[in-house]
């Protein structure tokens, strides 16, 4: 897992239309609205997410790809959300815990 580059624009989209086509409910945007976007939108949303501050967005590559995402905005309406591909899933569900890991459970 790694913190967003600046200039992972088109892996940030990439990440996120594949979410959305597997769990639209798991992102604010649609599948409908998010693809028109230009690659603007998604270099500024990198760079902002890389460089620190009010957001954060970190992505998991498993054998070279991106197969989840977090991202956490402080803001006064605090939002923040996670997406794990389905292939990942069982995975990262097997993956101890922090309270447990930190017990050595």
């Amino acid at each position: 897992m790694r913190r967003i580059w600046d200039g992972d624009g088109a892996t940030l989209r990439a990440i996120r239309l594949r979410g959305l086509a597997e769990d639209s409910a798991a992102f604010a945007t649609t599948l409908d609205i998010a693809p028109t976007y230009g690659d603007d939108p998604w270099a500024e949303r990198a760079t902002t997410a890389s460089a620190g501050g009010e957001r954060v967005v970190f992505v998991a590559e498993a054998n070279g790809t991106v197969e989840a995402m977090a991202g956490a905005y402080v803001r006064e309406d605090e939002t923040s959300g996670m997406w794990v591909a389905r292939s990942c899933a069982v995975r990262a569900s097997r993956m101890p815990s922090l309270e447990r890991s930190k017990r050595g459970v």
